[in-house]
């Protein structure tokens, strides 16, 4: 068989990680908005600025260049500048309307407050908030009262816009609204579901006590589950049929995983990878990869090309090939030097442009794998210990998650297009799997050892609040050694250090993605920079 030489490397030594903040900060004030202050007072101000245009003259450098809280906050443009209210005062002077420059000054100021306003969040359409009769109301301002009396508003509710427009200041505006009850939802807090049983429980004498290993895969076309143990992989049913998988078994398994179609890959301590036809249950081809031990695979969804994992940090590309005559080959196509120590998990996101890798040298690489023979790295995302737990979001291709061992214990949220940490989570304890809800915004954790006041099994959370929604406790000295998820996405098949199998059923299926109130508002990057990035718009519309 001929291997290819292809080989895709990258260089650590020059690259470095550093917290940049992303934040903006002017040094100076827009001068505009200073000219619009000018004009922000009586006539006298508006006129001496008038002058000082005339004259070319700048004025700026004797006043302060800031921001004023009175420009965020809208007169009306019949309102005297004094704050004295023009109802039943007749008499119009020549203060009032001193010419035509006058008016065209106000309606240019309304119009530049307004435009500050919105871009700094204080503005935007027009809202109409209506109190019903039960609600309290404690505003101070006597213009408020006198509102609150006009017969144009009725006993059960009343329009906060016009109190709001015959206020004197932004003062007063402010503390009105923020003595009305607030209008958002407050979501009552609930208690995690609590699991004690799983649905199904199986005896594995021989588990393997290992970070590192794989040793469990769910069938999608049996619907049954492999299970490597020491030397021998079985293959197991819920109604608790047991099959041996036939193969040479005098060296232990270190990983197993079933494709969407017939194969099964069995990947061994001294390098060996095996191919094994479910419905056959034989060998149907093999590979040595000369002492590496492979710890992991990752299918392609056409059942024909996977990725391979092992010791050395190394990412072997296979291609699954048939002859003439029927016998299967597996055949190397290049090799992703991905880290410095063994591989530990690799995924696949949902449009295949992507594979992150998450290695024992506390690193998760992500490689460009467009063009799959010439793939290239694209990001290091950096972490405190190593990554077994990766997973990219099945409707959210960008969102990457991952969860760091033993001296770590965080589970992190990254666009992965552009390495942007959108949030972390303490776990306290070893992250060892991670698994995302196909039709919720969920994600389900499995844990090793390291959370001695509550110690956990797994655990469902809401993303990307990450609050726990269901919960299965274990003793300390208990943890999930691997894990794999049901075809259906539903369950959850743990390989738990005691040496026994449980299968819990975490979600039901219902066809469409659920958001909860809170999730809505969140989106689905919790950043509107990176949801803009990826084409979303705020109707999560997307572009």
């Amino acid at each position: 068989m001929t291997v290819s030489d292809t080989r895709h490397t990258w260089d650590t030594s020059s690259r470095t990680f550093t917290e940049r903040s992303a934040r903006f900060i002017p040094l100076f004030s827009s001068r505009s908005v200073f000219r619009n202050y000018l004009g922000d007072g009586g006539g006298e101000r508006s006129s001496e600025r008038v002058q000082t245009e005339e004259s070319g003259i700048d004025r700026a450098s004797e006043f302060p260049l800031q921001l004023n809280d009175s420009m965020f906050f809208i007169r009306p443009t019949n309102e005297r500048s004094d704050g004295e209210g023009r109802e039943g005062n007749t008499e119009v002077t020549q203060e009032d309307i001193s010419d035509s420059n006058k008016d065209s000054l106000q309606v240019e100021n309304a119009n530049h407050h307004e435009a500050i306003a919105g871009a700094l969040g204080f503005g935007g359409n027009p809202r109409v908030y209506q109190l019903t009769s039960t609600g309290s109301f404690r505003g101070n301002d006597s213009n408020i009262s006198q509102n609150m009396g006009s017969p144009n508003l009725s006993s059960e509710s009343f329009d906060i816009t016009g109190p709001l427009a015959a206020m004197s200041s932004s003062k007063v505006a402010r503390q009105f609204l923020a003595s009305r009850p607030s209008s958002s939802p407050t979501l009552p807090k609930r208690a995690p579901l609590l699991l004690s049983k799983p649905d199904h429980n199986l005896e594995a004498p021989g588990l393997k006590d290992d970070f590192y290993c794989n040793v469990v895969s769910w069938s999608l076309m049996t619907n049954r589950i492999a299970v490597g143990l020491s030397n021998a992989v079985y293959s197991w049913s819920t109604d608790n049929e047991v099959i041996l998988i036939h193969h040479d078994a005098n060296v232990s398994v270190t990983a197993v995983l079933y494709s969407s179609g017939d194969f099964l890959l069995i990947g061994k301590a001294n390098g060996d990878i095996l191919l094994v036809s479910q419905t056959e249950n034989e060998v149907k081809a093999s590979f040595s990869n000369r002492g590496k031990t492979v710890f992991c695979f990752e299918w392609f969804p056409d059942c024909r090309r996977f990725f391979a994992g092992d010791s050395k940090g190394d990412v072997l590309y296979f291609d699954i090939l048939r002859d003439l005559s029927g016998v299967f080959h597996l055949k190397l196509k290049c090799i992703l030097e991905s880290h410095s120590q063994q591989i530990c998990g690799i995924t696949l996101n949902s449009d295949l442009t992507q594979v992150a890798v998450g290695g024992n040298d506390n690193c998760c690489s992500i490689w460009d794998i467009t063009d799959v023979l010439n793939p290239s790295i694209k990001l290091v995302l950096p972490h405190k210990a190593a990554v077994k737990a990766i997973a990219f979001c099945p409707w959210a291709s960008a969102i990457l998650a991952t969860g760091g061992g033993s001296n770590d214990r965080t589970i992190r949220f990254w666009h992965a297009n552009t390495g942007t940490l959108l949030s972390a989570f303490p776990a306290g304890a070893q992250v060892t799997s991670l698994f995302w809800c196909k039709d919720r915004k969920e994600v389900i954790a499995t844990f090793g050892y390291g959370n001695a006041e509550k110690p956990l099994l797994l655990a469902a959370y809401s993303y990307p609040q990450m609050v726990p929604l269901i919960e299965v406790s274990s003793s300390a000295y208990l943890r999930c050694l691997s894990a794999c998820q049901s075809p259906d996405g539903n369950s959850l098949c743990v390989a738990a250090s005691d040496a026994f199998i449980r299968i819990y059923k975490v979600w039901h299926s219902s066809y469409g993605l659920k958001l909860s109130p809170v999730s809505k508002s969140v989106g689905l990057y919790g950043s509107s920079l990176i949801e803009m990035y990826e084409g979303i718009t705020k109707n999560g519309i997307i572009r």
